[in-house]
């Protein structure tokens, strides 16, 4: 018996020191993801910036620097990717030509409709791409959509500044008149319905959800324009997060989420628009 009873003592020791390791070796709450082991800027929570007032991809209200409320493909793609990561969603708001600025971020991840090129590659850090979309074109009311690049040419455009809209506009479109830009896609966009300009090129899933919510203030959409744009996730330079986010995003991406998205928020064959050439 006394033998017994040294290995039932011995058995309950190694089931305490096992009991003692799994608690040490298993995340809070029981779960094995990823939330202790990404190293995010506040515990479980991912910071995600997005460029508020980008109509239909994050519209919201930011009321004395702090968002209220949000609303849009961006916000839901940024909520199913923590979802994903298995950690809770922090939506804050931080303009786009400050994503892909040198130096230190105010946040783990941006989700900005950042397109991926060489020259902001060489500032901060990019996922691989998770969705791929042309430039698009709409007109201003009473103005002839055109039918070809050369009609565009003959237009007053504008597009938002230090994007690869005006950056196209003025590198391969050339048009006639000198381009007006402007700091965001509100502000183009209520440049386009005030006449002040004729046409707005912009990422085409923008003026698609600009002419659905509002179709009285606009002319239609003239058409797309094949430029691939890739976009992608960015981070700062050196960022841990790029690797196990990129491929979340990756994994969305796959499954079909933000294609199901994209329907949901630009409508069901929204990038059928004719292409200009």
């Amino acid at each position: 018996m006394r033998r017994i009873g040294r290995f039932i003592t011995a058995g309950m020791t190694v089931l305490v020191l096992a009991a003692i390791l799994a608690a040490l070796v298993t995340p809070a709450g029981g779960s094995t993801g990823h939330r202790d082991a990404l190293p995010t800027r506040l515990p479980g929570t991912l910071t995600v910036a997005v460029d508020i007032g980008t109509i239909g991809l994050a519209e919201g209200t930011v009321v004395k620097g702090r968002l209220v409320r949000a609303s849009g493909f961006e916000i839901d793609l940024a909520q199913a990717l923590a979802r994903k990561l298995g950690v809770k969603p922090r939506i804050v708001d931080v303009p786009f030509a400050r994503v892909f600025t040198p130096g230190s971020k105010p946040f783990d991840v941006s989700i900005s409709h950042v397109t991926i090129t060489a020259k902001r590659a060489k500032s901060v850090d990019f996922s691989r791409p998770y969705f791929v979309v042309n430039k698009g074109v709409l007109v201003s009311p009473g103005v002839a959509p055109p039918a070809t690049l050369a009609d565009l040419r003959k237009l007053q455009v504008c597009a938002q500044a230090a994007t690869t809209s005006i950056d196209y506009v003025r590198t391969r479109l050339r048009p006639r008149l000198a381009p007006h830009t402007f700091p965001s896609p509100i502000d183009a966009l209520r440049a386009l319905t005030d006449g002040y300009c004729q046409a707005m090129i912009a990422d085409l899933e923008i003026l698609i959800a600009a002419k659905r919510d509002e179709p009285e203030l606009y002319g239609p959409i003239a058409g797309q324009i094949v430029t691939n744009e890739r976009y992608g996730a960015v981070f700062e330079k050196g960022s841990k997060l790029r690797a196990p986010v990129s491929s979340a995003l990756q994994s969305l991406a796959h499954a079909g989420a933000v294609t199901r998205l994209a329907a949901r928020w630009f409508g069901d064959g929204w990038n059928n628009a004719p292409v200009l050439k």
